[in-house]
């Protein structure tokens, strides 16, 4: 029995023992966490455990008082100190008195120096002895007068700690109150079980309170270490909370408004006519959707909250914060109102001013852009977007690698970086895309812009488009050059005879003004409707001369099959394997082409064609210039041919297409008489046709004149290469023939008189003999000069005449 006693004793004298191990590791620990009221605080009850614990395992009264002598050392002062902790850790400590607390120790001490005196005056026990009767033995003892009044003293001090933990569980925000619940029934378990034994109410005289502050320990540590206890005390918190300048409100994982401070109430109005938990942050916020959506979405993010007070506009970012539990949970929400009015109104203000330089820029016609120190475009206008055919936000943020190709972004980033190496301006010209997918000439104007420190914080520019400028100035010059070459050919009109000699000068020159790396040719049309070569540039001679095409495969080629009216021009040809094309003398394939048309009074006339072997090499600036080309091109070939008209009419008979007389007279002066020619040997010969007034009267004219044309036609294929005809009269004609014999001469035309009589004319029913005389006279024989000449021959042709008798004879 009594061995079975013992072990009793010494299992509850250990659980006191590992309890006040327990303690003093907490109080340790937050002692090292710079908690020093509490570790204080834990110190009696230490005391009060340990000397419990080593009492119940005493037999004997001298054993059991030296305990209870030592058990008092912390029990005097254990309300004392959890007193001060109380107040300390609810943020009271400023509200504690120095003088208070001395008279709470001295009358700690007063009641201990009692207790220890006991023997002499009996106030705190009036009897002390073992009982054994029990589980084990224990002291019994009669309370003495001074025993109640410590009791009272307390009870007092306990109730007041308790008073303050539980107005501080009321007033604490959500996030702590679990700590204060923890921490008040660490503190009433061990109240309650002394109460319990004060009452007797247990069948044996076992006091539990020591076992009770063990339970206290374990709750504080649970409390300590799963809710960071230590960390911030409620008390602080609240006043932290409450004196935040930020707005706070705290909700429950329904959405409940559990908690807010000042700060909020100022903010929101509707805050100041609820309690906590009246309302849910949907009644508060109903007019702010989309914040309610953020808070009932449980999304954590930042937004800004415009809220009128008292007329005036307020901004507020709003933080929203999840709570969690230790396993992750969410338990509620912070949500934090910072007052950004002054720095909204100001961002606002740089906005307006922002937005003022952006329209500013936006009005200027020339593209303008920004970048920062590190190359990335930060500004830009309207004008460089709708240049770049692209969105603002699709430039803004990107460097310029990343938006142009390689070959021009070097070239930018190289000149970046020699302006920012030597600031001031730099000037250049360059190359962008246009909108249009075409590359376009850009001078850029770029300055550094620099910071009061002198330090580079980017650089702007302005971006001035000389695309049309450089066109038309390379038109003018071009166009210049066109009109210097037209005024070279109209010199050179009077002196050229054959219309291909003009053509080649022609298209030569245009090939220089237009692209001198070009081919080029004219087709001129036949009556057949066929396109020939009539001359060209850059191609083999020979496959010129067998080179044809319809126009009906000209225009399907260029024009869909459509007339022609003006240049047209026809690229990505080698592309069409259906198109034959000559190839260049190189042997390289034509790959863009323009065809002009050249008319010539309403008629088409033939193409001035320019070829190259580059693809898209003729730009509107070309189709211009060779409109204006073969507009010229006509006028000059119209010119050609009025001049060889009028040198022909100058010249020659109309009808008879041999010499007329005066021009005859000249080039008999200057290929005969002339001073610088040898005088050789010739034979004159004057022919008239016989009875040629007859067939006009009789006839008509028409007929005089085909007997005319016939005499002359055959008169021609008689005459030598060298011989000269001309028609010196109506019905007379007059040559000169050289290396012939007289005799020779005068069979050829005896035998021509057998022709026309074998082969007359047929006018309705008559047959009608051209029918002639001739006489012939020889230089130098029959005179030297020509006047002497002609009248020899003049004689001798009417004596043929009369000799002959020769009539037209009628049938």
């Amino acid at each position: 029995m009594r061995g079975g006693t013992l072990n009793v004793n010494m299992y509850f004298s250990l659980i006191l023992l590992i309890s006040s191990i327990i303690m003093i590791h907490i109080g340790i620990f937050s002692w090292k966490k710079n908690k020093k009221d509490i570790a204080i605080a834990f110190i009696p009850v230490v005391i009060y455990e340990m000397g419990y614990a080593f009492e119940i395992l005493c037999t004997n009264i001298e054993n059991v008082v030296f305990w209870i002598r030592v058990e008092y050392i912390g029990i005097v002062f254990l309300p004392v100190m959890w007193l001060i902790f109380s107040i300390n850790f609810n943020g009271h400590k400023d509200k504690l008195k120095k003088s208070t607390l001395i008279s709470l120790c001295i009358f700690s001490i007063i009641t201990l120096i009692i207790n220890y005196t006991n023997d002499f005056h009996h106030l705190f026990y009036k009897n002390i002895y073992m009982n054994n009767d029990g589980l084990f033995p224990i002291v019994e003892i009669v309370k003495g007068p001074w025993y109640w009044v410590n009791i009272a003293y307390t009870y007092i001090l306990l109730i007041i700690g308790f008073l303050i933990f539980v107005s501080a569980y009321f007033k604490a925000v959500y996030i702590v109150r679990k700590q204060l619940l923890f921490l008040i029934i660490a503190w009433v378990i061990p109240w309650i079980s002394d109460i319990i034994y004060m009452l007797g109410i247990l069948p044996f005289n076992l006091d539990l309170c020591p076992l009770a502050f063990s339970f206290s320990g374990i709750i504080s540590s649970f409390a300590i270490l799963n809710y960071k206890l230590l960390k911030l005390t409620p008390i602080a918190l609240e006043k932290v909370f409450s004196n935040m300048l930020d707005g706070v409100i705290i909700l429950d994982y329904e959405n409940n408004i559990v908690n807010f401070n000042n700060s909020s109430k100022n903010i929101i109005e509707e805050l100041k006519d609820i309690e906590v938990g009246e309302k849910k942050i949907d009644e508060i916020f109903k007019e702010y959707k989309e914040l309610l959506k953020a808070i009932n979405n449980n999304i954590s993010d930042e937004h800004l909250l415009t809220i009128k007070n008292d007329e005036q506009l307020r901004y507020f970012k709003i933080n929203i914060n999840n709570i969690y539990e230790k396993n992750g949970d969410v338990i509620g929400k912070v949500l934090i109102f910072n007052d950004v009015t002054e720095s909204e109104q100001q961002r606002k203000k740089l906005s307006d001013n922002l937005n003022f330089l952006q329209t500013l820029m936006d009005a200027i016609p020339n593209p303008i852009f920004s970048k920062n120190e590190e190359g990335v475009y930060n500004h830009c206008n309207a004008a460089l977007t709708e240049f770049l055919g692209m969105r603002r936000e699709d430039f803004i943020g990107k460097t310029v690698n990343e938006l142009f190709e390689n070959s021009l972004a070097q070239i930018h980033s190289e000149y970046d970086k020699n302006l920012t190496d030597n600031r001031g301006t730099q000037v250049y010209e360059s190359k962008l895309i246009h909108n249009d997918g075409t590359y376009h000439d850009v001078i850029f104007s770029k300055s550094v812009v620099e910071s009061d420190y002198e330090n580079n914080k980017g650089l702007v520019g302005v971006v001035i488009d000389i695309t049309e400028e450089k066109r038309n100035k390379e038109k003018i010059n071009k166009l210049l050059k066109l009109k210097e070459a037209m005024s070279k050919i109209g010199y050179l009109i009077n002196e050229i005879t054959d219309i291909n000699d003009l053509l080649q000068i022609i298209l030569n020159e245009v090939i220089n003004c237009i692209d001198d790396r070009s081919c080029g040719s004219v087709l001129l049309l036949d009556e057949d409707k066929n396109m020939k070569i009539a001359v060209a540039k850059g191609y083999d001679s020979q496959e010129i001369k067998t080179f044809s095409l319809k126009l009906e495969e000209h225009r399907l080629r260029f024009n869909d099959g459509e007339k022609i009216n003006k240049t047209v021009i026809f690229n990505n040809i080698d592309k069409f394997g259906d198109i034959i094309m000559l190839d260049t003398i190189e042997g390289e394939k034509i790959r863009s082409a323009m065809s002009s048309p050249i008319v010539i009074n309403d008629e088409l006339y033939g193409f001035l064609n320019i070829d190259s072997i580059y693809n898209n090499i003729f730009s509107e600036n070309d189709l211009e210039l060779m409109e204006y080309m073969r507009n010229q091109a006509s006028i000059a070939i119209i010119k050609h041919k009025l001049i060889e008209e009028t040198k022909y009419l100058y010249r020659y008979d109309k009808l008879t297409n041999v010499y007329n007389r005066s021009y005859f007279e000249q080039v008999i002066n200057k290929d005969i008489y002339s001073d610088s020619i040898n005088k050789n040997e010739f034979l004159a010969v004057v022919f008239d046709l016989n009875n040629l007034k007859y067939v006009n009267d009789n006839y008509g004219h028409l007929i005089g004149d085909k007997l005319i044309m016939t005499f002359s036609e055959e008169l021609i294929k008689l005459a030598g290469d060298s011989d000269i005809i001309g028609r010196y009269g109506g019905d007379e004609f007059i040559g000169i023939f050289f290396d012939v014999e007289y005799q020779t001469l005068s069979n050829k035309f005896e035998k021509l008189i057998k022709h026309f009589k074998s082969n007359p004319i047929i006018f309705e029913d008559h047959k009608i003999v051209c029918s002639y005389s001739y006489g012939i006279a020889n230089s130098p024989r029959d005179g030297a000069e020509f006047a002497e000449l002609v009248k020899v021959a003049d004689g001798r042709m009417y004596e043929y005449k009369r000799k002959e008798k020769n009539t037209i004879k009628l049938n």
